[in-house]
């Protein structure tokens, strides 16, 4: 593990889901406060009809008194509290996808040298086995007989299997013989 992600792992801990989850709602509560503060102004404007007898007209926007003045201080602190939250919560998730490709990237004998496992002695693996190497195998009488059986095979394929005129065939038959009649009353079955 590199030194500088050690930080971010223990016996206990989030999943990487969990970790995003919690950024993602901490994200909410720093757009729910930057909405407030968004607004901010120091000017009630209020609005009246010339003429009215009504000297108090109607609030169209508040300005912040004294109250709303105290509780920018905290909108703010929690902006920044919940902003560094998700930082490290974001570069957790970071630290853990590192360290996972790290991982992936090492050879066996590597891991269980990492890990304190005795390395085991190589064995050799059999050949993988391909098509091709079957085929270029066939003498040609063999090889013949395997391609006339493909075609054989492609051809019935391609009239059996859905979208094929038998497939076709098969599912008007079967529509015919459970709704043999239409609504109009014609008969479907000779």
């Amino acid at each position: 593990m590199e030194k500088v992600n050690e930080v971010f792992f223990s016996e206990k801990g989030l999943t990487s889901t969990s970790a995003s989850h919690l950024a993602d709602l901490a994200q909410k509560t720093v757009l729910g406060n930057e909405a407030k503060l968004k607004n901010m102004s120091f000017i009630t404007t209020k609005v009246d009809i010339v003429g009215s007898l009504s000297e108090s007209g109607k609030t169209v926007s508040l300005g912040y008194d004294e109250k709303g003045l105290s509780e920018v201080k905290g909108l703010l602190e929690e902006i920044a509290e919940m902003n560094a939250f998700c930082a490290w919560m974001r570069e957790a998730i970071k630290a853990k996808e590192r360290e996972i490709q790290q991982i992936n990237r090492c050879s066996f004998d590597e891991w269980c040298q990492l890990f304190g496992y005795p390395v085991i002695e190589k064995t050799e693996l059999p050949k993988e086995i391909r098509a091709e190497d079957l085929i270029a195998e066939m003498n040609v009488k063999e090889r013949n007989r395997y391609f006339t059986l493909e075609a054989i095979a492609a051809t019935i394929g391609k009239y059996i299997h859905p979208g094929g005129k038998f497939s076709d065939a098969r599912e008007e038959l079967l529509t015919k013989t459970m709704k043999p009649y239409t609504a109009d009353g014609i008969e479907r079955i000779p």
